[in-house]
């Protein structure tokens, strides 16, 4: 059995957006449109308390509606991801930009709330396997101690980052198969571990990549805009923003930020998502398992 390379599926989102703009469109458009529902729910709970910052976390209304949201949360979740490995995997099952809500995304739902509590589980496990160690090592305050933490830490992230990465296939798994796919997924990525984590680590990298770059932007536009003001000058800003003249040069700037906000609202899940149903494609076929995903 040939083993498959992944480094072609983390150009999977690209494509993806490049083959089906409109459908990356519907899915901003409606996870936007499901995020906006607890907020209109607790806007009509609590009135201008709530716009004002008067709730807290302990209001008898947010409480209320914590299950409400999680709820919303795991149904978009599973509707947006699941169309996308959909897209992916069964390119021709088209439907409304790929989106449905039937028995895949009931698959997909039972499988992601069955990692996350093996998640919870894993990372319980590991801060009480972990916690006298690093209490021991800590109580030394030596630069020895500080490199044991530090070698600690590191093998906390990794004995995470393995099984999830390989359990993560589940899901991708679980749309192409048709059926509930948990632990069937560590035998099928068998062989595939380092692949897998460095899929996972060359996309952390791209995200901490867009956040610089994000940074940079803000910083550019604001010393475009705000000039020799400093930013840590709080009389002078109050001065430049209370000046009704300087509030029309802002306007572009702020517009350039929420176009590039915006449009990577829009394919940065795509671009995150679809690598992981590709990667399980390319696996497929080397082990010659393609009766499913490349019927």
């Amino acid at each position: 059995m040939r083993k498959a390379s992944l480094l072609p599926a983390l150009s999977a989102g690209f494509g993806l957006i490049r083959r089906a703009p409109g459908s990356v469109i519907v899915w901003g458009l409606v996870a936007f449109a499901l995020a906006m529902i607890p907020f209109l729910l607790m806007l009509g709970l609590m009135g201008p308390q709530f716009l004002t910052g008067g709730a807290t976390a302990a209001s008898p209304a947010l409480i209320l509606l914590q299950p409400v949201q999680m709820l919303i949360g795991l149904v978009s979740t599973a509707l947006i991801y699941s169309g996308i490995y959909r897209a992916i995997l069964r390119p021709e099952d088209k439907g409304f930009a790929y989106l449905k809500l039937g028995q895949d995304e009931f698959h997909f739902g039972v499988t992601l709330i069955v990692l996350w509590i093996l998640g919870v589980i894993a990372v319980i496990g590991l801060v009480l396997a972990f916690i006298i160690p690093l209490v021991i090592v800590g109580m030394s305050n030596s630069d020895a101690g500080a490199a044991v933490i530090s070698l600690l830490i590191l093998i906390a992230f990794v004995a995470l980052l393995v099984p999830a990465v390989r359990l993560g296939m589940a899901l991708p798994m679980t749309i192409a198969e048709r059926r509930i796919r948990i632990f069937e997924a560590w035998a099928f990525t068998k062989g595939y571990t380092g692949s897998l984590v460095a899929m996972a680590l060359l996309q952390l990298l791209m995200i901490i990549g867009l956040y610089l770059a994000l940074v940079v932007l803000v910083v550019g536009l604001a010393f475009a805009t705000i000039g020799s003001v400093s930013f840590m000058d709080e009389a002078g800003l109050q001065a430049f923003f209370q000046n009704p003249a300087n509030l029309g040069a802002i306007i572009p700037a702020v517009t350039v930020f929420g176009v590039v906000i915006l449009v990577l609202s829009f394919v940065i899940t795509p671009i995150l998502v679809a690598p992981w149903a590709r990667a399980y494609q390319l696996i497929a076929e080397a082990k010659g398992d393609n009766s499913e995903v490349f019927a």
